[in-house]
């Protein structure tokens, strides 16, 4: 769980049957440090560990962001996707089922001079390339936004907390006043 994260008592859900869990702990070893796992993420390679023999399907998966979708960095997101396609390789997880397949199988039947471990290292070198081209264009960017950024910020200093962070600073207080 990260740091800024609390978790909802269980007098929030009602007669609901809940139980907290949180894999963070669980995965650290194996997740990027300074990053926590997804919750999706986590239940899925906590699933794929138990080995359970059932197929475990997973749905929205993709590792595309949508254009709505809050920008989070506190996950991994390759990393993500990278230890998921090694589980779907090993029938550990089942893919969504509407993920188009990456052609690299189809390549290498059709040039047998081309190992896997070539096309890998390829594929890491071009990536590697189009991630620095990015980390420019992106500096670039927040160099042309920094007025705005600057300004938003001093504009949000006046907006009232709504009343979500009211009630996550209450129980804040009240989880603080209880330890102390």
């Amino acid at each position: 769980m990260a740091e800024n994260e609390v978790i909802n008592p269980r007098e929030d859900f009602g007669s609901v049957p809940m139980v907290p869990l949180d894999l963070t702990e669980r995965f650290s070893a194996i997740y990027p440090r300074g990053r926590i796992p997804s919750s999706g993420f986590a239940i899925a390679l906590w699933l794929a560990e138990m080995r359970l023999g059932k197929p475990i399907r997973l749905v929205g998966f993709s590792g595309v962001r949508e254009g709505t979708a809050r920008v989070l960095d506190v996950h991994d997101w390759t990393w993500e996707q990278v230890v998921l396609d090694l589980c779907y390789r090993k029938d550990l997880l089942s893919p969504p089922a509407d993920q188009t397949p990456w052609p690299a199988e189809g390549l290498l039947d059709r040039f047998p001079e081309f190992s896997a471990a070539d096309f890998d290292a390829v594929a890491a070198g071009v990536l590697a390339r189009r991630l620095g081209a990015t980390d420019r264009a992106v500096d670039q960017l927040f160099k042309a936004v920094k007025p705005q950024i600057r300004l938003l910020e001093l504009l949000r200093g006046f907006k009232p907390q709504s009343r979500k962070s009211r009630a996550r600073q209450k129980l804040l207080d009240r989880l603080g006043r209880n330890e102390g």
